[in-house]
């Protein structure tokens, strides 16, 4: 009862299911350095097939998602991955980019559908790269899962429930931006989609590249931007004329390079935070009321998602607080690196029956053994110095009460781009000025971009008024008046938080908590990714070490070991 997930397209990742569970789950750009890494996941396949010692022709069953016209092309032709995929969409080439062009390529060919041909040549392809790496392929069988689905399973099977309104939601994915899903007794039901030609997340896309950001990668900017427009109170957006929605259906009412050039006239005519405010309302809005006709259409109040444009936690947020939503749950990978995920566990279950579980964690990725630390700390001791401590969670949970930056490597890596206490930077979630030296030495984030926090769940209710607690960093809050002061560095300017409620599930990192509690009387701690903005998190010890040299902060821990440079 084994299933080998993989994604090989933007953002490329593997993973590992077992009796219908999680055992293992990377993106490949924590291996090659390359966020947004698009080429094939060799590393990642190997790691996963590693967590139970299995060699590739041991595996018998391998789920890959999505066959659409340009993931065929680029499994048959990885130079124009490599060049248009990678280089141009992420600003990487010295060649001119004419944003016009690439992106209208981009949106009119998603709308061709996946097709019997388009599903041969990528099994070719697809077996091609596998046979490379030593998997067996007469013996192997190759599933291919359509792209929204993937998505639909990925949050689906990982919620715990058994009933559920489930939407998926991104740019495209064989031919199609949305689709709705009646989730009930472990099987998948689709009862709506909306093809790419209808798309919001391509609509989003094109906000972000027109504001000069990188797509696929930095709508959250355009998100956080947005919270400081100065509009008025009967302000009329003009970007509510951009789409309808009509029971189950998103329509745009402009044609692609019209609606284009729509949006690019309003970025020049508007000030940058009016125009971002201008994108992520109207984004809340036609989404959310797709949100409302769903859960009308389907009589189910629990709700399920991801996608892409899942990863906006203000929409999650205006989401969440619709009056007929009950319990929900966003795949904490849920931009297209959870499709590995995604199409594992829809095959597991249409070849196993295997059923939906709860997802305790998503410490899925590589671990460092104590050897393995060790030595690489002695490979840099002319420029660090390092001490054993079996105190490490007490002794890091004071230094960041006193302000400190504490960098945190703990275990096995986070799946996903979220991380949530094993490859984290720490520091006062009460203290403002740590967001500002945080940006300025370490991170090198812009400037509007909120800091978030991972509060301990005992303490939930001193922060928010919400019983319903997301452990993943997938869900905005507001905060009540009175924990305002607790949480300066870790706010956004409309008094939002976007929080990890931790409960037993990090033992080390619930310690580390617990003694800034006992320090200062709450639970919270500013936690943000260990990594420099622009790169992947950090995977192995080598690669902390690096990032502490580089930054040349004080304070580390990797496993037990503190560290400090000399």
């Amino acid at each position: 009862m084994i299933i080998l997930g993989i994604w090989d397209g933007h953002n490329s990742s593997a993973t590992l299911v077992k009796d219908g569970k999680i055992v293992a789950s990377v993106s490949e750009e924590k291996f090659t350095k390359r966020k947004m890494e698009v080429n094939f996941p060799i590393n990642s396949i190997k790691y996963c097939l590693s967590v139970l010692d299995l060699k590739p022709k041991e595996i018998t069953n391998i789920a890959i998602s999505t066959t659409d016209w340009g993931s065929t092309l680029t499994r048959s032709f990885s130079s124009v991955k490599s060049d248009f995929w990678y280089e141009r969409r992420r600003h990487m080439t010295d060649k001119p980019i004419t944003w016009d062009l690439d992106l209208q390529i981009l949106n009119q060919t998603g709308k061709i559908k996946s097709n019997k041909l388009f599903r041969k040549i990528s099994k070719i392809a697809l077996s091609k790269y596998l046979s490379k790496i030593g998997f067996n392929i007469k013996n192997t069988k190759l599933h291919l899962v359509d792209h929204h689905k993937a998505h639909a399973a990925s949050t689906y099977f990982t919620s715990g429930m058994n009933k559920a309104t489930c939407i998926t939601m991104d740019a495209l994915g064989d031919g199609y931006s949305s689709t709705i899903n009646i989730c009930e007794d472990n099987e998948i039901k689709t009862i709506s989609r909306n093809p790419t030609k209808d798309s919001l997340g391509l609509f989003f896309q094109e906000v972000t590249s027109l504001a000069g950001m990188r797509i696929l990668e930095d709508e959250g900017k355009i998100m956080a931007l947005s919270d400081y427009a100065n509009v008025e109170e009967d302000f009329k957006n003009p970007m509510d004329k951009f789409f309808t929605v009509s029971g189950l259906k998103i329509k745009s009412n402009y044609p692609l390079y019209k609606r284009y050039q729509l949006i690019k006239n309003l970025h020049w005519r508007n000030k940058p935070e009016n125009y971002a405010f201008m994108a992520q309302s109207a984004l809340e809005k036609f989404t959310t009321k797709l949100f409302e006709n769903s859960i009308k259409e389907t009589g189910i109040k629990d709700v399920v998602w991801a996608g892409g444009i899942a990863s906006n936690i203000k929409m999650n947020m205006k989401i969440k607080n619709i009056n007929d939503v009950n319990k929900y749950h966003v795949y904490p990978d849920m931009g297209d690196s959870g499709l590995s995920a995604g199409a594992a566990l829809f095959i597991s279950n249409k070849l196993f029956g295997t059923k939906t579980y709860k997802l305790k964690d998503v410490y899925l990725g590589p671990k460092f053994d104590d050897d393995e630390i060790l030595k690489t700390l002695k490979k840099f001791k002319k420029k660090i110095s390092y001490e054993e401590r079996t105190d490490s969670s007490k002794y890091a949970g004071e230094l960041i009460s006193n302000n400190n930056i504490v960098f945190w490597f703990q275990d096995r890596i986070e799946t996903g781009q979220r991380a949530l206490g094993n490859r984290s930077i720490l520091a006062n979630a009460t203290n403002p000025k740590i967001k500002e030296e945080l940006n300025l030495k370490i991170k090198k984030r812009s400037w509007y971009q909120p800091f978030c926090p991972t509060i301990l769940k005992e303490d939930a209710n001193k922060f928010v008024h919400e019983k319903e607690l997301d452990r993943f960093m997938t869900m905005g809050y507001y905060l009540k008046d009175e924990s305002i002061e607790k949480a300066k560095s870790v706010m956004n300017i409309d008094k939002s938080i976007r929080p990890q409620f931790l409960n037993d599930e990090n033992p080390k990192y619930e310690k580390l908590l617990k003694q800034i509690k006992k320090e200062t009387g709450n639970g919270i701690v500013l936690n943000t990714s260990f990594n420099i903005h622009g790169s992947p998190i950090v995977l192995s010890p080598e690669d902390a070490i690096k990032t502490q040299l580089h930054t040349k902060n004080k304070n580390m821990f990797i496993g037990n070991y503190h560290i400090k440079i000399k």
